[in-house]
């Protein structure tokens, strides 16, 4: 039944011809509310006043997008605050790690160079010991062939006892034969 419903405050375009509504005829935009199926005008708003309104809203977009790029801001600048701290620490961490690192380099090239020395001091022990070991198998050799040579010339010894033996043998039995004829 009513084009509007009631109370509520409309804009709309001002082009009536007759003045009810709107009283200089601005041809705007205008507010209106209805109550009882009239409409009421409430302000007509002339073409400056609406280049002033789109100027505040611009305004005011600018200022709501400045303070959300102003806090945006301060969270990336927090970040690199942080950011800059984490970057010291790690390099207060890579100095001390750098310093241990030497050290430790310094450390293991005295232990191999006390190792080094070790190691030639105990090659005079080697060298004595692979003396040692020659001089006893030099032994070894001698001993072996003295043994041989002990083996065969009692191995010959041995031969001529055992002949010598035979012929003393022979020689009793002769002897016997020979003694037993003369007494019988």
């Amino acid at each position: 039944m009513y084009p509007f419903p009631p109370l509520t405050l409309y804009l709309y375009r001002c082009n009536l011809k007759n003045n009810r509504i709107c009283l200089n005829n601005c041809k705007s935009w205008c507010f209106a509310h209805q109550k009882r199926g009239k409409l009421f005008l409430r302000r007509c708003l002339c073409k400056m006043e609406l280049i002033y309104i789109s100027a505040l809203l611009v305004a005011l977009a600018f200022a709501y997008l400045t303070f959300f790029i102003v806090k945006t801001l301060n969270g990336v600048s927090s970040t690199i605050q942080s950011l800059d701290h984490t970057v010291s620490e790690l390099e207060t961490k890579m100095q001390e790690i750098s310093h241990e690192s030497e050290q430790l380099v310094h450390k293991t090239n005295s232990l191999t160079e006390d190792i080094q020395h070790k190691v030639d001091s105990t090659d005079g022990v080697f060298d004595s010991l692979h003396n040692v070991g020659e001089s006893l198998h030099n032994i070894n050799d001698a001993l072996s062939r003295g043994a041989a040579h002990f083996s065969m010339q009692s191995s010959k010894q041995t031969d001529q006892l055992t002949n010598i033996i035979r012929w003393s043998d022979a020689a009793m039995n002769l002897y016997s034969t020979y003694s037993n004829k003369k007494t019988s």
